[in-house]
């Protein structure tokens, strides 16, 4: 007992940060398991991406697997590639692994926040600052505008609360280099690669190697072995990653932003403006998406508030300036000079076209990512340093009772703070209430494969939260959820012809662009183009739900659902094609851009088009489809015909797909934009394609040889040193 009270005392500090953190996310555990509901322009990216990924990941590690292909969404779509799932972020494999999914999510909320805030403490106390000071820059960190306003972004929250710790072990590595802190580095930089937000790891890795050359430079001799070794680090945590990294290679190379994203509309899409400052010292001054006072949809004069808010309470921001004001008198001077330095640095660079530094975002690799004002978490993080020094130089010599009133009412007026503005401002609802089926989605039940299509809800979604915000009806957005919008289809088991849009392929985008290109009466019903129906035809897509009227012949209005003054309208579309279709006929094209002509002429029934020439000429036959077998990352049946034939499988054309007929490996063809076909001579065959991508295989072996040679040669060096 007496020990058990001793070491809780050592990590008394430690403790405390978890109780804050605990407390705070409170309302996650009780009365019920809740998860953040934080709606966004058009949809919420919880609801509609970050919670959706993590339920799959929870199902498929519970399942002994891995969650690499998700067949459900886009017509099937490389969710690992992605990244945004995280899957190989060890929280997240330990955390949904083990615990059940509604557990798993608000542990992992006090998971990411405690590992951020001891990391920083522990950053703090290397600096030789007071644990009071180390606990002052821990919660201005990790309780910063960044992590609250990003809940409904826990990839980008995962990957934040490791910048403590990668600039902890750079640090120890410049004063006096051992192995502990080198491959500590190289692990929780690739970590934040593996947490799933790449733009973060980005911006942190190019700022804090500036960081450190100029530290060297500054404080001591830059030296040509320091050089080697942050390479090196560099390095060696994209191999670690390569598991996640090849994957992602691979989505980026088939994606809008192989070559990049124009830097025009990178600086001009989500700009952050000189007014936007203002936020450091109050949140909402400019207004707060809670009441829709800062919602507007003119992104490219007002930005987006969780975006261009950085705040990490106002007694930090004093002793920001107190640190400024008496740096002179302030020991390792030189730290908190070069601290100053960066945070400027980094906020030029999230001012984007406002500042100088505006030509940065033409060059790669900062021109694969949008909204740079991103930068400001960094701002933030060298700010809570500057904040914990300047506590520190008030504090450090005091005594007795003085000392112990000032450290309490420092922390107290910090807890108060942060309290008091963030915890009430993100909505939270009963993650039961968010997994029960909505009333749309259990009007499907044919037993056949299909997949749905929402059409035209971002205007009543935004008319809601441009308007109103969220404070007195967060329940509309869980009403919302009947339009079956993708990705949280998945939580009902509905297929969905689109998906959200992260990393979307050409051909995704090419195919989207042709189905919402609708007409629009004076009376407010549309009417679909011949190429939407077909390509929603041939992309299995059964039903539409829309809140719109659809005129259209063969386009069939089979229910309606009214809650809370949102209509659902689900319509049938009576020229739907099945999964897996036999053709006699194609149309051969030269270019993927001259797809939308051709839609448009297409007999779905009949007819296919294709990119390639087929081996031998098709001619009228007869055909009979069994044993169709469907699963993650597969599709097989047995096909009989009288003539040579095209099999067609709509599922998304994507590098790693293979397909084997009578065992046979065969050529896939890409078909329909965006569907896989395949050449098939007459008689009897089985038919089997299957998702086998060999860029994952390789970098799994990568990574796991990797954290091998890592783990063999840590406890050497230890055996060594003892």
């Amino acid at each position: 007992m007496h020990l058990c009270l001793k070491k809780a005392k050592y990590f008394s500090s430690e403790i405390f940060l978890i109780i804050i953190i605990t407390v705070f996310f409170s309302k996650l555990f009780f009365p019920s398991l809740s998860s953040f509901i934080t709606p966004d322009f058009g949809r919420s990216d919880i609801l509609h991406s970050n919670l959706p990924a993590r339920y799959v990941l929870s199902q498929s590690l519970k399942s002994f697997s891995l969650p690499i292909w998700e067949p459900t969404i886009g017509q099937g779509y490389p969710i690992l590639a992605e990244g945004v799932i995280g899957t190989f972020y060890i929280p997240n494999l330990i955390l949904f692994f083990i615990f059940p999914f509604q557990l798993a999510i608000p542990l992992a909320y006090v998971v990411y926040f405690s590992i951020s805030a001891i990391g920083f403490y522990y950053l703090s106390r290397y600096l030789k600052l007071n644990p009071t000071s180390a606990i002052l820059g821990a919660i201005s960190y990790t309780f910063c505008a960044t992590f609250i306003l990003h809940v409904q972004h826990p990839n980008l929250i995962a990957t934040a609360s490791l910048v403590p710790i990668l600039f902890y072990s750079l640090l120890v590595l410049t004063d006096n280099f051992n192995w502990s802190s080198f491959i500590l580095a190289i692990i929780s930089a690739s970590q934040m690669i593996m947490a799933g937000f790449v733009q973060l790891y980005v911006y942190t890795i190019i700022t804090f190697f500036l960081f450190f050359i100029c530290y060297q430079i500054y404080v001591k001799n830059l030296k040509a072995k320091f050089l080697l070794q942050l390479t090196f680090i560099l390095i060696a945590g994209i191999i670690i990653s390569s598991s996640q990294i090849l994957p992602t290679f691979e989505l980026i190379k088939a994606s809008q932003r192989s070559n990049g994203l124009n830097s025009q509309s990178i600086l001009t899409s989500y700009p952050y403006g000189i007014k936007n400052l203002a936020s450091f010292i109050n949140p909402f001054i400019l207004g707060s998406p809670k009441d829709g006072t800062y919602n507007s949809t003119d992104w490219k004069n007002y930005g987006i508030y969780w975006e261009n808010t950085a705040y990490i309470s106002i007694i930090s921001l004093i002793f920001v300036f107190l640190t400024l004001f008496r740096i002179n008198k302030i020991k390792q001077n030189k730290l908190p000079v070069l601290l100053a330095i960066f945070a400027v640095f980094t906020t030029l660079l999230a001012l984007g076209k406002s500042s100088p530094l505006h030509i940065f975002f033409s060059i790669p690799p900062f021109n694969f990512f949008r909204v740079p004002s991103r930068f400001l978490l960094l701002t933030q993080f060298f700010m809570a340093l500057l904040a914990a020094f300047g506590a520190n130089y008030i504090t450090e010599n005091l005594k007795g009772k003085i000392k112990i009133t000032t450290q309490f009412l420092i922390l107290f007026f910090l807890v108060l703070d942060i309290f008091l503005h963030w915890f009430n401002y993100n909505p939270v609802e009963k993650i039961s209430n968010i997994l029960k089926p909505q009333a749309t989605s259990q009007l499907f039940s044919d037993g056949e494969f299909y997949r749905v299509y929402s059409l035209g809800f971002a205007k009543p979604w935004n008319d809601l939260f441009t308007k109103t915000g969220w404070k007195n009806n967060p329940n509309s957005y869980l009403t919302l959820l009947n339009n079956l919008n993708a990705n949280a289809n998945l939580f009902y088991g509905i297929n969905q012809t689109e998906m959200f849009e992260t990393l979307p392929t050409k051909r995704y985008l090419l195919q989207q662009e042709i189905i919402k290109n609708f007409d629009r009466s004076s009376g407010g019903a549309i009417s679909l183009s011949k190429s939407a129906i077909n390509l929603l035809s041939i992309s299995s897509t059964k039903y539409i739900i829309s809140p719109l009227n659809i005129n259209n012949d063969g386009i069939e209005l089979v229910n309606s659902v009214k809650q809370n003054d949102q209509v659902f309208n689900v319509y049938k579309n009576t020229f739907v094609r099945p999964l897996v279709n036999i053709y006699f006929d194609f149309t051969k094209i030269k270019d993927i851009q001259d797809y939308p002509e051709q839609i448009t002429n297409l007999n779905p029934s009949s007819q296919i088009i294709l990119e390639e020439n087929l081996p031998k000429k098709l001619t009228p036959g007869t055909y009979d489809i069994k044993n169709l077998k469907t699963k993650k990352g597969s599709v097989e049946f047995d096909l009989t015909t009288s003539q040579n034939v095209i099999a067609a499988v709509s599922q998304s054309y994507y590098p790693g797909w293979k397909v084997y007929v009578s065992g046979l490996r065969k050529n896939i063809l890409p078909a329909n934009i965006n569907s896989q076909a395949v050449f098939v001579d007459a008689g009897y065959n089985h038919i089997k394609f299957v998702y086998d991508p060999i860029f994952l295989r390789i970098g799994l072996i990568i990574s796991a040889i990797s954290y091998l040679i890592l783990t063999i040669g840590y406890f050497k060096l230890r055996q060594t040193k003892t």
